[in-house]
């Protein structure tokens, strides 16, 4: 938690909050859980307001759609598939084909999901050409001033430099301090040589700045119950959840093969959770959100999994995109994969932990393979772990 946010917020001499696109990418654009439907408790406030620039409106539109659109063909492509490998039946397939030209346009998914997320956290977006000096702009763009760069493509950082400009007249015109949510060094650069637009790229220690005591006291009671065990039933559900989360984790696979075709699967299970602590209390927690006598407080863990790699190999016949397989290889891994997770828990921890709901936030982790090859002579057999899948 920045110590200069703190004391900002508590002089209040901080009047807004403002988030970039990088942050919402960042969050997966999960509008609707996780640490973006945490912003909504501004929404209630009469000292913070939510701020975006049009700009930065149009870019998450963008985002959205683009993710509709994948939604959407991935739809297709199952019941394509489904169909294939007839594992439904001819009714069940009539109605998922019914279903497919009901979808709605991505780009209309796309403008009700954020306007959804602008009206529950009273965004107010920001008009950027009734804001921003077109002749600032191009000073600024021939100076190569922050967040124009003196070397790439900078027509590409004409968004930023508007929707920054548009913050920096925010704040000078209702002479308050802008907090400014971002992961973007040019960003940054920008906001370091501004008094009022104070830069951050954490936007859960942004949410945990805002917080009173009573939360900040409930977090710590939540963070040595974790580890001292006298919330068992929060420790089981802990782990429940988590074997719930590990195969939604986004795996990034670096592997590759100079002389075949390459796919891959995996499946994975967790085996525990591990806490770093120091003096019998969590070393990563903070209340994020407090609200109708619930704190919401993000602890920090590592997943102990275990995930089985299949790596499947082909190769061309020569006739068109023909191709036939040619072997497989089965890893078994051990990863350690860190987690954050958000935990809403009554505010009134006198007596003991009271839990209402526990979220994993999206995480994604890379794993380097390399070259591989199919392994000739081992066995596809690969049973002998707790799969729930077989």
């Amino acid at each position: 938690m920045d110590p200069r946010i703190v004391s900002l917020i508590a002089a209040n001499q901080l009047g807004a909050i403002a988030l970039d696109t990088s942050v919402v990418d960042a969050q997966q654009r999960n509008l609707e859980g996780g640490l973006l439907r945490r912003v909504e408790q501004f929404h209630r406030s009469d000292r913070v307001r939510v701020l975006m620039p049009d700009v930065v409106r149009r870019e998450l539109l963008a985002h959205l759609a683009r993710d509709a659109t994948e939604a959407r063909r991935g739809f297709a492509r199952a019941v394509r598939m489904a169909a294939r490998a007839q594992v439904l039946s001819r009714d069940a397939l009539d109605q998922l084909r019914v279903i497919e030209p009901q979808l709605v346009a991505p780009e209309s998914a796309a403008e009700t999901r954020l306007a959804g997320w602008l009206a529950r956290t009273g965004t107010e977006v920001l008009d950027v050409a009734a804001r921003v000096n077109m002749r600032t702009l191009f000073d600024r763009y021939f100076a190569a001033q922050a967040p124009f760069a003196e070397a790439g493509e900078k027509k590409h950082e004409f968004p930023d430099a508007a929707a920054l400009l548009a913050l920096e007249h925010w704040a000078d015109e209702h002479e308050t301090a802008v907090l400014v949510v971002s992961t973007d060094s040019d960003w940054q650069r920008f906001c370091a040589a501004h008094p009022r637009l104070i830069w951050t790229p954490n936007l859960s220690g942004a949410l945990g700045a805002f917080q009173d005591e009573s939360a900040q006291f409930a977090a710590r009671r939540l963070a040595e119950s974790v580890v001292d065990g006298t919330a068992p039933a929060l420790t089981e559900a802990l782990l429940v959840a988590g074997r719930n989360f590990v195969p939604q984790v986004t795996l990034l696979v670096d592997a590759h093969s100079s002389a075949f075709d390459l796919t891959w699967s995996h499946l994975a299970q967790l085996d525990d959770i591990r806490w770093s602590t120091t003096n019998g209390v969590l070393d990563d927690f903070e209340a994020i959100d407090h609200r109708d006598g619930k704190v919401v407080v993000r602890i920090e863990g590592t997943l102990l999994t275990k995930v089985v790699m299949t790596f499947t190999f082909s190769a061309g016949t020569g006739t068109g995109d023909a191709t036939l397989p040619v072997g497989d290889r089965t890893m078994v891994l051990d990863i350690e994969i860190p987690c954050a997770i958000l935990v809403t828990l009554d505010a009134d921890t006198s007596r003991h932990i009271v839990f209402h709901d526990i979220e994993f936030l999206p995480t994604a982790h890379s794993i380097l393979f390399g070259e591989i090859e199919p392994d000739w002579d081992a066995s596809r057999d690969v049973r002998g772990w707790h799969d729930p899948m077989v």
